[in-house]
C-alpha cells in the first residue's frame, strides 16, 4: 500500500487528492526512500537545516505596502512542510515597503513570509486607504532561509506558492519547484527570458525580470477593486496549480482589452508617471512586456523591423477593447463595452489601430496607381476611393488624414457620379445618376444645394460676387463670399441694400449736405419720400443724438449666451448682426424730433422727451436734411390713402424680398419698407417713428409686420426706444 502511495506520488497522479493527503503521502514515502531529513522529496536538495538569530529584510510590493503593515515569517516544517504555529512578526517601516525581522530562529530553513496591510496601487498612484477602499491585501512568499536573508514579497512570489507545494508533492525539489513555477507563470503572460528568483526581484530596479514582475502586476491589477483583485489571484493560482497552465481565455481577453486602449489612451504613461512619483527606485521598462501580452492575446504576434508596414487582422475574435477606466482614491469606474476593430498595423516598433485606407490598400496591388478619376472599391471596408494622377495617389475624398477619422459616410457619392473628383476637375459642375446636381471642390464631390456654390447649375464663385439668379418658382438668390445666398427666403444683411429697391421704379436722390450721404427718393401721390431709412449719425452737429442713436457698422446686436429675465431666470439670445450701410440707424423719439434743436428755439421752446409732453404743433424737421421732416399721423395717413387705403398698404409698401414665411410685398410704389429693427426681429417686422406725440411716454409708431397686408399705428412703445426713420419731402 505505501509502495503504491509512493508511486503515484513519484508519476504525479495525485490529482484528486487534497493538499493534506498528498504531504501526509510525501511523508510516508520518506521513510522507504532515501530522504531522510531532505525536504521537497529530492535528494539534490541540502536537507533540513536549522535557522538560528537569522535577519530577514526586504520589500513587499503590490505597489509598496504602506507603513505598518503587517509582516511574518511562518516556521514550516522541514519534512512537510506545515505550519508548526511558530511566528516572527514585524512591521513595515516606510512607505517604501520595507521591512526587517531580527532573531529568527526555525527549525529548518522553509517558512512563509507573509505582508499584510494596505499598499499603493499602481493605476492611480493612490495611497489606499480611504474610506472606500475595499480593504487590505495579503501576498505571501514560501523561501529557503538556508541561503538567503533577503526575501521580496510581491505577486510573482504569491501566485507561485500553491503550483510550488504540488510540484513538490510530485518529487520535485523546492528550488527545482521554485523554477519551474515562476517560469510557467512568466510564460501565463507571454514572458520568456531567464530572470532571478521571484524573492530578488524589485520593481524599483532597473532588470528584465523586474520589468516583467511590474507588468504582471499592472495588468492584474488593472482597473479591479481591491476585493476583485484579492478574487482574480486566488482563481489564478487555483487554474496553473495543477497543470502549471493558466486556461482562463476569458481573463486574458479581459487583460488584453484592458492594456491595448490603456496604452492608446494614457493609462499606461500615468502608471509610470504614478510610480516615478513615489521617488523609491528606477522604474524598469515594464511597458514592453504589457503591449507584448495584448499583442499576442490579439494574434498579432511580433511587431519590429521586419514587420513595419504590415497590416494584420486580429485572429482572436472573442477580443475587446475595453473603453478607459478612471480609477481614483475615491472613484472607481470601468465603463467597459466590447468593441474590436478587427485590423492593425505595425507602425515604429508598435501595432496600431489601422486606418481605413491601410485596411483597404495592404496588399491590394494597387501600388501601382490608376488613371484619373478611376474608382476603386476597399477590399476590407467596401468604401470607394479615386485616383488622382496629379497627386499620383489613391485617395478616399471622404477622409481626415489627420486624425484617420471619416466626415462623411457617403462613399457611394463616388459610384453615382461615376468618377472621382480630383485636381485636374477642381471646379467642375456634374449632374449625378441621383439627379442631383454635384460641384468639385477640395478633392470632393458636392450636392451643390447643401453647398451653396452651386444652383440650377450657376456657379457662385469670388469672380462672379454680386450676381442675381432668379429659380424655376420666381425665387431669387444673390452670389456672396459664402456662396448663394436666398433673397425671397428671409432676411439676409450680406445682400446690398440696393437689391431690395423694385427695378421697375425710377427713383430720384438727395444728398444729406451734413455728411455726403445719398438717398433714393420716390414720390407716391402728392408726397416725395425717402425711400430707405435715414442713416445719420453725427452727434457733433446733433447733440440730440447723443445716447440716443444707434448707429454702428456691422457689429453683433446681441452676444450669443444668456441674459437674466425679469424672473431671475435666464434665456437664451440669438446671435445677429446690424448692417447700417443696409438698414440706417435706429432712434429713440427725442432723437428722431431733435430734441436739444427744439429746445434751443428762441421762439418757441419745447422740452421734449422721455416722461415729457412737448404737444408738437405743423411740422418737425427733426433729424431729417434740410428740406425734409419727421412725418405725422396724419402724414402717414395721406401716404396709405395713395396706395389704396391702410387695409393693404404694408402689402404694396413692403419690399419684394426680404421678408419671412413668404410675407414680402409687391412695393408697387418703389417705397421698399425692410423688414429690420434693433431688436430681435428681422424678417420679421418693421416700425417707423411719427413725429405725432401720444403722451409723456410714449408716441405713434407705424408697423408692417410679415404675415398681414395692413399697415397699422401703434402707441404702445416708449420714447426711449429705438426705431427706424423716414423722412417725407416739404
Amino acid at each position: 500500500m505505501r509502495n503504491g502511495i509512493c508511486k503515484f506520488a513519484r508519476t504525479g497522479l495525485f490529482l484528486p487528492l487534497s493538499l493534506a493527503l498528498a504531504i501526509i503521502a510525501i511523508t510516508a514515502c520518506t521513510e522507504t526512500h532515501v530522504m531522510d531529513d531532505v525536504a521537497g522529496g529530492s535528494s539534490d536538495d541540502a536537507g533540513i537545516v536549522a535557522i538560528k538569530d537569522k535577519e530577514v529584510a526586504g520589500v513587499s510590493q503590490k505597489g509598496p505596502f504602506v507603513s505598518g503593515s503587517t509582516v511574518t515569517v511562518q516556521e514550516l516544517d522541514g519534512a512537510t512542510l506545515k505550519q508548526t504555529g511558530k511566528s516572527f512578526k514585524g512591521t513595515i517601516k516606510s512607505d517604501k515597503g520595507d521591512f526587517v525581522i531580527n532573531n529568527i530562529s526555525l527549525a529548518s530553513q522553509y517558512a512563509i513570509v507573509e505582508v499584510t496591510g494596505y499598499y499603493r496601487r499602481e493605476i492611480s498612484g493612490a495611497l489606499m486607504q480611504s474610506e472606500k477602499s475595499t480593504g487590505m491585501i495579503t501576498l505571501r512568499a514560501l523561501t529557503d532561509l538556508s541561503d538567503r536573508n533577503t526575501v521580496n514579497i510581491n505577486l510573482l512570489t504569491h501566485l507561485e506558492y500553491d503550483r510550488m507545494i504540488y510540484l513538490m508533492g510530485t518529487g520535485l525539489s523546492f528550488h527545482d519547484a521554485k523554477n519551474q513555477a515562476e517560469a510557467e507563470i512568466f510564460n501565463a503572460f507571454e514572458i520568456q527570458g531567464d530572470f532571478a528568483n521571484a524573492e530578488d526581484l524589485d520593481i524599483f530596479r532597473e532588470g528584465e525580470g523586474s520589468a516583467a514582475l511590474l507588468a504582471i502586476s499592472v495588468m492584474m491589477l488593472r482597473d479591479l477593486t481591491d476585493a476583485e483583485f484579492t478574487e482574480f489571484l486566488a482563481k489564478f493560482a487555483a487554474d496553473i496549480e495543477i497543470d502549471g497552465k493558466w486556461d482562463d481565455d476569458s481573463s486574458k481577453v479581459e487583460i488584453a482589452g484592458w492594456a491595448n486602449p490603456a496604452n492608446r489612451y494614457g493609462t499606461i504613461p500615468k502608471v509610470r508617471e504614478n510610480i516615478e512619483s513615489w521617488n523609491l527606485g528606477t522604474v524598469p521598462d515594464f511597458e514592453k512586456y504589457v503591449r507584448n501580452f495584448w499583442y499576442e492575446i490579439y494574434g498579432l504576434g511580433k511587431c519590429g523591423a521586419e514587420e513595419e508596414g504590415v497590416v494584420s487582422d486580429v485572429t482572436n475574435k472573442g477580443v475587446c477593447d475595453y473603453t478607459f477606466v478612471r480609477d481614483r482614491p475615491n472613484e472607481h469606474i470601468a465603463m467597459n463595452y466590447c468593441y474590436t476593430s478587427g485590423y492593425y498595423i505595425c507602425r515604429d516598433g508598435a501595432w496600431v489601430e489601422a486606418t481605413d485606407i491601410e485596411k483597404d490598400f495592404y496588399g491590394s496591388g494597387k501600388d501601382d496607381g490608376g488613371e484619373d478619376g478611376e474608382i476603386w472599391e476597399g477590399r476590407v471596408t467596401g468604401r470607394y476611393y479615386q485616383y488622382d494622377e496629379v497627386l499620383n495617389e489613391w485617395m478616399d475624398p471622404y477622409y481626415v488624414w489627420e486624425t484617420g477619422m471619416r466626415i462623411n459616410t457617403n462613399d457611394e457619392v463616388l459610384a453615382i457620379m461615376g468618377s472621382g473628383c480630383t485636381t485636374k476637375r477642381e471646379g467642375e459642375v456634374d449632374t449625378g445618376s441621383d439627379g442631383n446636381i454635384y460641384v468639385c471642390e477640395n478633392l470632393r464631390w458636392k450636392i451643390a444645394p447643401e453647398n451653396g456654390d452651386v444652383l440650377y447649375g450657376e456657379r457662385c464663385v469670388s469672380d462672379v460676387v454680386g450676381r442675381v439668379i432668379t429659380g424655376p418658382e420666381s425665387d431669387k438668390y444673390y452670389c456672396s463670399l459664402e456662396g448663394w445666398i436666398s433673397m425671397t427666403d428671409g432676411w439676409n444683411w450680406s445682400i446690398p441694400k440696393e437689391l431690395r429697391f423694385n427695378p421697375d421704379i425710377a427713383y430720384d436722390s438727395i444728398t444729406d449736405e451734413r455728411d455726403g450721404k445719398v438717398y433714393r427718393t420716390v414720390k407716391i401721390g402728392e408726397q416725395t419720400w425717402m425711400a430707405e431709412n435715414l442713416n445719420y449719425a453725427d452727434s457733433a452737429k446733433t447733440p440730440s443724438l447723443n445716447g440716443n442713436v444707434w448707429c454702428t457698422n456691422s457689429v453683433l446686436r446681441n452676444i450669443m449666451g444668456s441674459a437674466p429675465t425679469i424672473w431671475g431666470t435666464y434665456m437664451s439670445i440669438v446671435l445677429d448682426t446690424y448692417h447700417t450701410d443696409v438698414g440706417g440707424c435706429t432712434y429713440s423719439w427725442a432723437a428722431a424730433i431733435d430734441s436739444v434743436k427744439l429746445a434751443e428755439d428762441t421762439d418757441n421752446p419745447l422740452d421734449c422727451g422721455f416722461e415729457k409732453t412737448c404737444a408738437l404743433t405743423g411740422r418737425v424737421q427733426g433729424i431729417c436734411p434740410d428740406g425734409w421732416h419727421l412725418p405725422d399721423n396724419d402724414e402717414w395717413n395721406e401716404l396709405f390713402a395713395a396706395v389704396g387705403g391702410i387695409a393693404t398698404a404694408a402689402k404694396v409698401l413692403k419690399s419684394q424680398t426680404g421678408w419671412d414665411y413668404n410675407g414680402s410685398g409687391s412695393d408697387d410704389f418703389g417705397f421698399s419698407a425692410i423688414p429690420i429693427s434693433k431688436y430681435l426681429d428681422n424678417g420679421y417686422m418693421t416700425m417707423f417713428w411719427s413725429a405725432t406725440e401720444k403722451d409723456e411716454i410714449s408716441s405713434y409708431l407705424v408697423a408692417m409686420g410679415y404675415s398681414e397686408d395692413l399697415a397699422l399705428f401703434v402707441d404702445d412703445y416708449e420714447k426711449h426706444s429705438q426705431y427706424p426713420v423716414r423722412c417725407l419731402k416739404d
